[in-house]
């Protein structure tokens, strides 16, 4: 379960960059592309705590008590 939340939190971001780099291409007006670029650059940010969320969780022990093998 966590290799599919891993792997899909991180395929939301990339296709998140990829919409709103094309919708930056379409802007024209320079307040409108400061408030997308600001969004672009606190995409990571927000990334980074999920994934720390999600590391506090697995360094529990029953998350290695109850997760299968292969996870």
């Amino acid at each position: 379960m966590h290799t599919v939340l891993g792997l899909s939190s991180l395929l939301i971001v990339l296709a998140g960059s990829a919409l709103a780099l094309s919708a930056l291409r379409r802007l024209e007006d320079w307040s409108q592309r400061r408030d997308l670029q600001v969004l672009i650059l606190v995409a990571p940010v927000l990334s980074l705590t999920l994934g720390l969320g999600g590391l506090y969780h697995f360094v529990g022990r029953t998350c290695f008590i109850a997760a299968p093998r292969w996870d």
